[in-house]
């Protein structure tokens, strides 16, 4: 059994940090234009062109630092949105299990927990009634608080006078470095030009917060040191591109090209993070808009009926809506999606299996790789997001001479009536698989590895079944024997015949 883990904490850090950082370039722009563009025009005396060269480049400053600001605020947003998303969805199954268990329990009514907070209150008013240390113990309460509030004082003193607001802001820049780093770390392996520019972006970010680890430690050691006019220089130095600024080398052309070295390296993180969450956003858009196919997919319905007639269990149901997830493009091959696609292989009795069937040597039955398995699974289900799936009988189209074409279906071949109904065919392909992995000729093998299987998702996701010939009538074949499996595994009875279609009932 595999266990499936969405990390919302790690969303919601992403986000906040995002935030953060806008907040950061919001506050630096407000910095320059209060500071040093009000500055430059307060100066007095006759203008120089070096006055309003300086002033010209603070404002381009500003109007880069507004851009990264707006970039971060509007990443934390679809951040938020994709959070929200995901958390709405774990709610809708999270109201259909509690339902569940509300219907059991009402079936069960010697289970339910009546009245509990009662009794526990209950219990605890006679222990404070019947014990006089209980008294005792609320006396000592109210006197712990008292300490609390002391302890409180002596706290906000130490960081407020002794240093304590840098040691904090040192904890701080360790976390977000990790942070930083971590993201940094996530956005390996790159594949695209976006993924290179979000990797450059975030690289920059991991640097500059390590930065700000040793310069918060800095600023720590000289407020405890007794020197807060350095305490405050160091906590202002947050980037590498700020120590750059703030160096002074002696040597004017030092000076100058690290100054333009701080500015190539805000712009070359503005524009990469810039493009690289571009592309993310395009990314979400795409995973967002498979995710609603994937949700109007689902027949709700269906699944309640299942769940309530004990014919299904919840795991088996969520691994097959993984199995058609990945049927729709919602699955990547790496991160949580990645980890539901391996799910789909899971431990029975301490053996690895897919479907029921074991997986040798990483062979479906020690025959076809599991790769190759998924690949055929998914293909072989037609109009998967539909919520009927018909069976029947395979027919051939009739050419001008009157022979038989097998390779073009027939008018009254069941992949031909399904319509825009989900129907199982593998075509060309079953006669290639059975070759090429040494099934036996007669299909059994066949029947076990992939029709079976494409019933009990039907089954299992709600799905209504039909078919377009009466199996009842045919020997020994495919249909006859979806018939006798769809009775024995789900208890289906009887079939009754409405238009051209033949419909399995309970």
């Amino acid at each position: 059994m595999s266990d499936f883990i969405l990390e919302y904490d790690v969303l919601e850090s992403i986000a906040a940090y995002s935030k953060f950082l806008g907040k950061r370039a919001e506050e630096y722009e407000e910095n320059l234009e209060n500071k040093i563009i009000s500055g430059i025009a307060n100066v007095t005396g006759s203008s120089t062109g070096y006055l309003q060269s300086a002033s010209d480049s603070v404002r381009d400053k500003i109007n880069t630092l507004k851009q990264k600001s707006d970039a971060f605020y509007h990443y934390a947003e679809q951040i938020t949105n994709l959070l929200e998303t995901a958390e709405r969805i774990d709610q809708e199954v999270a109201d259909a299990i509690t339902a569940q268990r509300e219907y059991f329990l009402d079936h069960h009514v010697s289970l339910r927990l009546d009245d509990w907070k009662a009794k526990l209150l209950g219990l605890l008013v006679d222990l404070k009634n019947s014990i006089p240390l209980m008294g005792t113990i609320a006396d000592l309460l109210e006197g712990l608080n008292t300490v609390i509030e002391s302890l409180e004082d002596s706290i906000r003193h130490w960081y407020e006078c002794e240093g304590g607001k840098y040691v904090i802001k040192e904890i701080e820049a360790v976390a977000g470095a990790c942070l930083a780093i971590a993201i940094f770390a996530a956005t390996f392996p790159v594949s695209t030009f976006a993924g290179f520019c979000l990797a450059v972006g975030t690289g920059i970010a991991a640097l500059n917060s390590c930065v700000n680890v040793k310069t918060s430690y800095q600023a720590a050691n000289a407020a405890m040191d007794g020197n807060p006019a350095w305490a405050e220089i160091y906590g202002n130095r947050d980037t590498l591109s700020d120590v750059l600024r703030q160096k002074n080398y002696g040597n004017g052309i030092m000076n100058d090209l690290s100054n333009f070295t701080a500015g190539a390296l805000d712009v070359t993180e503005a524009v990469c993070i810039t493009v690289g969450m571009a592309g993310q956003i395009v990314s979400l858009f795409k995973e967002s808009y498979n995710l609603l196919r994937y949700s109007r997919s689902m027949n709700y319905s269906g699944l309640q009926s299942n769940f309530e007639s004990g014919s299904v269990e919840l795991e088996n149901v969520i691994k097959m809506e993984y199995r058609n997830a990945d049927s729709i493009g919602l699955l990547d091959e790496a991160g949580a999606a990645g980890k539901l696609k391996e799910g789909l292989s899971y431990s029975e009795g301490g053996s690895e299996t897919i479907n029921g069937l074991k997986i040798i040597d990483g062979k479906v039955d020690g025959k076809i790789p599991i790769d190759e398995y998924n690949r055929y699974r998914i293909e072989s289900i037609h109009n998967p997001s539909s919520d009927a799936m018909t069976l029947g009988k395979y027919r051939p189209s009739i050419k001008a001479d009157g022979t038989e074409d097998w390779t073009i279906a027939g008018p009254d071949s069941y992949t031909v009536k399904a319509g825009d109904n989900k129907y199982f065919s593998l075509g060309d392909d079953w006669g290639k698989i059975t070759d090429i992995y040494g099934l036996d000729s007669k299909g059994k093998d066949m029947f076990k590895y992939f029709n079976i299987p494409a019933l009990d998702d039907a089954v299992l996701t709600g799905n209504e079944i039909r078919f377009s010939h009466d199996p009842r009538i045919y020997g020994d074949c495919a249909l006859k024997d979806e018939w006798l499996y769809l009775q024995n595994k789900y208890g289906f009875k009887d079939l009754y015949k409405e238009g051209e279609f033949w419909y399995a009932i309970k």
